[in-house]
Order: structure tokens, then C-alpha cells, then sequence
């Protein structure tokens, strides 16, 4: 059963930014969606927090 359990893993992303991105861009954003408060649907959130962190911190712009 542990082996079976290898499949289901979800790692953190492989950079030093993660604990900085997780705490002051998704942290906070994530909180309006825990407390119910969006006035947005999840999908559209988690697309422009994607695109905000993509710009911020790697320098990708949205395609």
C-alpha cells in the first residue's frame, strides 16, 4: 500500500522562490478562496495568480 502511494505524490516546484511565491502571492489569494470571499470563480483565480507569479518572479509574460 506505501508503494501505491508513491503514485499520488505532489512535490513542491524545484526553486529557492518557493517558500517567498507560497507566502506573499498565493498565500494571501488563496485565503479569499478558504474564506469564501471571491467574488470570482477558483479557475479564473488560480489563472491570473499563475500569471502574476510567471511575471514576478521568472519573467514570463501570459501567452
Amino acid at each position: 500500500m506505501l508503494l501505491e502511494a508513491c503514485n499520488y505524490i505532489i512535490y513542491t516546484p524545484f526553486t529557492e522562490k518557493w517558500p517567498e511565491i507560497i507566502q506573499s502571492e498565493i498565500g494571501p489569494k488563496m485565503d479569499q478562496i478558504w474564506l469564501n470571499k471571491n467574488k470570482e470563480d477558483i479557475g479564473t483565480i488560480m489563472k491570473r495568480i499563475m500569471k502574476e507569479v510567471n511575471a514576478k518572479y521568472f519573467g514570463k509574460t501570459a501567452r
